[in-house]
């Protein structure tokens, strides 16, 4: 496995050298390589990514959804030009921090503590609750808080993405905490409460340190993290108004 995986690595790295040679060759408004968390992957980058290439139809735009680990491991290997994760500790990349964003509720339609404006980790006592897996830093975090305040959830099912998360709440299975970027792709389905006190997630744009990035890679940067803003603000200026 850890030849296959190195031969993989080659091949990869030799695609992506014919594929600049064609761009070249073919003119095109060359090629840029994504890679991120699911929660973002899973609804919010590819909306940005369809208005970023509205602007630049003859980009070549590769979009990818991994974790953290693989995403840096790509970062070092050249494999990608920019990846976004949740900000651990970081090395051998460059980093450029985006603002902190907090987790939400999400709740069944029918449940209980929808008529709460706020939820209190309290809430969660012994309620049938879906849990991120391990080594997810959401996963972390919620446990240390739960474990803090001695709460005690009924652990019904767990999995490592956010959308299988929100898909089983929506179907009533259970309540449970995620980003808030997976819980408005699926808002219409579920009920979207603010935490108190806030959980707050940091996500982190790396870049890879051996290489310059390209112009077209930094107004990628630029232009979503403008986007990554009003979103956050939007989400703000909700929860202000519901209250």
């Amino acid at each position: 496995m850890a030849l296959y995986r190195e031969v993989d690595r080659s091949f990869v790295g030799l695609e992506r050298i014919a594929g600049l040679a064609r761009d070249l060759r073919e003119r095109r408004g060359g090629a840029l390589r994504v890679a991120a968390l699911p929660g973002l992957a899973n609804g919010f980058l590819p909306a940005f990514a369809a208005n970023f290439l509205a602007k630049r139809p003859s980009l070549n735009l590769s979009l990818h959804g991994m974790n953290s680990h693989y995403i840096l491991e790509w970062i070092a290997s050249g494999q990608c030009d920019l990846g976004i994760v949740e900000n651990t500790q970081l090395t051998n990349v460059t980093i450029e921090e985006l603002p902190p964003s907090h987790l939400v509720a999400v709740l069944p339609k029918e449940h209980r503590l929808v008529e709460r404006e706020q939820i209190v980790p309290e809430d969660f006592e012994n309620e049938d609750f879906i849990s991120l897996i391990q080594p997810s830093v959401m996963h972390a975090m919620v446990d240390a808080i739960m474990r803090e305040r001695g709460i005690v959830r009924r652990i019904k099912a767990e999995t490592p993405l956010s959308m299988i998360v929100c898909g089983m709440v929506s179907a009533g299975f259970g309540v449970s905490i995620v980003d808030p970027f997976t819980a408005d792709r699926y808002s219409s389905a579920l009920v979207v409460r603010p935490i108190d006190p806030p959980i707050s997630i940091h996500w982190t744009i790396v870049l890879p340190t051996h290489i310059k990035a390209s112009s077209i890679t930094n107004e990628f940067v630029s232009e979503f993290r403008r986007s990554f803003c009003d979103f956050l603000a939007s989400r703000s200026s909700r929860s202000e108004a519901a209250a």
